[in-house]
């Protein structure tokens, strides 16, 4: 369940939800890194802020509220988990 302190969707970054896409499309970090043209710690670091902003612990459950939020498609990925 959500807590109401919960942060709404459209404080994601551009960049963050564009990182949970790639994630759940299967991609790993490494890969997402070199498909944006980041530094690997700069993603890690967007995943990190993401899960705080969505109260999520691990990024299974990251992308789990992402999809029930709305952030991504609730097709991204599902498979892939």
């Amino acid at each position: 369940m959500f807590s109401l302190f919960a942060a709404p969707p459209s404080l994601l970054t551009g960049t963050e939800t564009e990182i949970l896409r790639l994630l759940a499309a299967g991609h790993k970090t490494p890969q997402i890194a070199r498909l944006m043209n980041r530094n690997l710690n700069t993603v890690r670091t967007h995943i990190r802020n993401a899960a705080v902003k969505l109260e999520a612990h691990g990024r299974r459950d990251l992308l789990a509220r992402a999809r029930r939020l709305g952030v991504i498609d609730a097709g991204d990925g599902a498979d892939q988990l």
